[in-house]
């Protein structure tokens, strides 16, 4: 019959198993939600390289280029940490019911610790999701979004004047203009109506990045829990496995000294006396 502390640690194992599962599960399910902030932030970091830097100088560029250096790794950082602490918890399960012995032992304490940092790093990536998930909504910062993206509301109509005088340029050349001038005219019309369409584009992504992050709400705090549940289910585990120790050497009881044999002859009895060699 296998020890109590076998049967717990099998328990314990199971237990971080399937938590390493469920923080893959919650991943996957952040990586699908977070797909459209992603294809915004594309968005946004494409066309602010193509329009005139005039018309978005109003826009907050601090915040837009942490932005802009973020976007690439979002899919990374959505499954990446989930995956990696997966993989080492699953490790740490593996040697914590395996065979005991000095080598499982220290096996099973490097995938403890290694799993917990990854879990650690795992755990402040989707903390600051879900903050930023559940805060999306307030006053708070809905106004200071709008604050931001006030540059859509006052430079459009600037944009729609240099089209509407590109487009009288071009049709009052039209009738008596060289053909070298309506060329140009209808260059800059062109020029005029890209930086239109662009900028549109760009306050759209813009407007609708708030909204993309509020949908994060259930995968981030899905995340959240089940790295915390990971993270409670191998520290346990790492208790029951007693690797939160040092190795503790068995005790051997030592052995029983010899019984002093016993001599043959007459050597139990007493010595004769001098006197006892006397004959009477």
């Amino acid at each position: 019959m296998a020890p109590p502390c076998h049967g717990r640690r099998r328990t314990l194992a199971c237990l971080t198993a399937l938590t390493a599962f469920g923080l893959l599960g919650a991943s996957v399910y952040l990586f699908i939600e977070i797909q459209d902030l992603v294809a915004a932030l594309s968005i946004v970091s494409v066309l602010l390289v193509r329009l005139d830097q005039t018309l978005v100088a109003g826009l907050p560029t601090g915040a837009l280029a942490v932005a802009q250096r973020l976007t690439p790794y979002l899919d990374f950082l959505s499954m990446g940490p989930a995956v990696i602490s997966m993989v080492l918890l699953l490790g740490a399960a593996a040697a914590a019911v395996g065979r005991q012995g000095q080598r499982s032992f220290c096996c099973a304490k490097l995938f403890v610790a290694l799993a917990e940092l990854a879990l650690l790093v795992a755990l402040t990536w989707y903390l600051g999701v879900t903050s930023a998930a559940l805060m999306a909504d307030r006053p708070v910062l809905t106004e200071q979004w709008a604050a931001f993206t006030a540059v859509c509301v006052e430079e459009k109509p600037l944009l729609q004047q240099a089209v509407s005088e590109a487009q009288q340029s071009v049709d009052t050349l039209g009738a008596s203009g060289t053909p070298g001038a309506t060329a140009s005219a209808q260059a800059a019309l062109a020029a005029a109506q890209a930086q239109m369409t662009d900028f549109d584009e760009l306050c759209t992504a813009l407007d609708d990045v708030p909204s993309q992050v509020l949908r994060l709400r259930g995968a981030g705090l899905a995340s959240l829990v089940a790295t915390l549940l990971a993270l409670l289910a191998v520290n346990s585990l790492c208790c029951a496995a007693g690797c939160c120790c040092r190795v503790r050497a068995a005790r051997v009881a030592p052995e029983p000294a010899p019984a002093p044999s016993k001599p043959t002859g007459h050597a139990d009895e007493e010595p004769l006396d001098e006197e006892d060699l006397v004959a009477p």
